[in-house]
This record gives structure tokens, sequence and C-alpha cells, in this order.
């Protein structure tokens, strides 16, 4: 398999490529990147090197397009991608607005092209540790928060799709999806506003009164943890959403007033999402495309209901 990577961002650099770089079945990638120069001898399979959107996915012989760019760009990204028949991961979000998704969603049905939105901290074991207890979690807290980025940085500037609502709802939203298995159906939040809107508070409803909440931010000490609870249970990891690939990570679990350590091995989210890929069965290129349609109506509508 071979990977077209649209952006030399800092995440391509800290996890997408060494995670291709470690994995047996990636033979190669190609990047383009319009601002930064990459580097011609420090990857071994680097293999073409582009300073032009266009160019690249004209000459790519790459089987998915994998776009790690600011925000606003993704939507027409993704458009060129698909009008080129590849196959695209995005980072999240994956679009900034529901018609652009609908659009999308159409025309990658049309191409029989699939479009997978690359939330990673769900391929880490743990998460499938807390999935065994699903049944019986009814309620979810998490935090999220990091000291903040470079005033450079786009998410700082809102025509550019910044804000705290784009980079971090799709954790609050996803994994309440992922431990209670259903939609959402009601969202409340607060937002802080410090030139872009940098801190929230959330509460979001699943069915059977299930409830996500918790606090999301770039302006604060790093916090990351998340709670999960339940009748006669009580898991909780302190790296939920951006695990330590190079060390071992614990949930604490408490039943019935017990409480034990869960430990598990050094295990790196990218790696895991790329090997998940080969599990894809492209066929099915209508129901993978719908969950990228129901996360971006997910998103809308959590962006409609926090801005009232």
């Amino acid at each position: 398999m071979k990977i077209l990577l649209f952006g030399y961002s800092s995440l391509a650099i800290r996890k997408i490529i060494p995670a291709l770089e470690k994995l047996d079945f990636i033979s190669s990638f190609d990047c383009a990147s319009l601002s930064k120069n990459i580097p011609t001898n420090f990857y071994k399979k680097l293999d073409g090197i582009y300073n032009s959107y266009e160019i690249a996915i004209k000459n790519s012989d790459a089987d998915f397009v994998y776009i790690s760019t600011a925000n606003f760009k993704h939507s027409e990204l993704i458009k060129l991608s698909l009008n080129h028949n590849k196959n695209i991961i995005v980072d999240k979000p994956a679009v900034l607005y529901l018609d652009d998704a609908k659009r999308l969603f159409d025309l990658a049905n049309k191409k029989k092209k699939i479009i997978i939105e690359a939330i990673t901290y769900k391929f880490h074991p743990q998460i499938d540790y807390i999935k065994k207890y699903s049944n019986q979690i009814n309620q979810i807290t998490v935090n999220f928060s990091i000291p903040g980025f470079e005033i450079t940085n786009f998410r700082y500037y809102n025509e550019l799709g910044g804000g705290v609502v784009y980079d971090m709802a799709p954790y609050a939203i996803d994994i309440g999806k992922t431990i209670f298995k259903s939609n959402p159906i009601y969202f409340y939040g607060k937002l802080i506003k410090n030139n872009v809107y940098s801190r929230m508070n959330i509460i979001i409803e699943f069915e059977k009164n299930k409830m996500v909440s918790g606090f999301f931010g770039f302006e604060s000490e790093y916090v990351n943890n998340g709670f999960f609870l339940g009748k006669d249970i009580l898991l909780s990891s302190d790296r939920l959403f951006t695990s330590d690939s190079t060390k071992n990570s614990t949930i604490l679990m408490r039943t019935k007033n017990i409480s034990k350590d869960i430990n598990f091995d050094p295990s790196d989210s990218f790696i895991n999402f790329f090997k998940n890929l080969l599990k894809l069965n492209k066929k099915d290129f209508k129901k993978i495309n719908s969950v990228f349609l129901q996360q971006a109506t997910d998103m809308s509508n959590f962006i409609k209901e926090i801005n009232k």
C-alpha cells in the first residue's frame, strides 16, 4: 500500500510518518506541502516530494490520500482526491460544514471510494477494554486541555477553521458513540472566547439517559483523562485521547469499592489505525462513508446547540 500525504504538519512529523515508516505493508509514501520544506534523505520510505497538491495527485500512484492540513483546506482536498479516484483519510474534523459533507458523501459513493476520518485514540487497547463494559457504563466524564500552540498555528484563526470546537469536539462526540454504541440526541455547552473559542464545557446526551460531560481547551495546564462510571463499575484513564506509544499504560478499575490496575503494553494508536485499513472491505463504501457523514451531522448539530 502507498500513501500520498497532503501536508507536512506537526501531526504528520510526530505520528503519521513514523507509523508509515514502521509498517511492513506500507511500501512507500509521497508528500506534498505548500509551506514547509520536506527533508529529502530523512525518511527511508519517502518517494515523491511535491510543492503542489494538484501536481502530486496527478503524479502519485498512491492507494490512499491522507489529508493533514489546516481544517479549512480539508473539503477542497477531499474533492480533489475523489476526482482523481483516490480513497481518503483525513484528520479530524473531516469538514467544517455539513453541506460540504453531504456533497462529498455523494461524490465518494459515485466514485465508489471511501472517506475515513482519522480519530485514532480509539485504536488503543485501553478503549477495547473499556468497551467490554459498555452495557454497564452510563456516565462518561472527560477532560482534555493543553497549554496551547504557537501563535501562528491555524487553531488560533477562525477563518482557518480554528477554535476548540473544531479541534476537540470530535473527541467529545466520538467517545460517547464508541462506548455507548449509539448516536447523540442532545447537546449542551458553554464556550469561552479568547480571540477564538479556546475553552468549552459540554454535556452530550445519548439514548437510555447516558451522558458524556467534560471540559476541553488549549490555554491551561495539560489534562487528558476519562472516567467511565456505571453500576458497580468505575474505569479511569489518565491518557485517554493521546496515549504515549513508548510507555506502558494503566486503567484504574474499581468494582464494589475494590480497586485494581489494568496494565497495557506500549501501543501506537496510529499504527493500529493503519492496520485497521487492511480489514476494510472497500466494496462497502456506502457503509464506510455513512460513518463520515454521521460524524459531520453530529458536529453540525453540536455547533448549532452550543452557539445558541
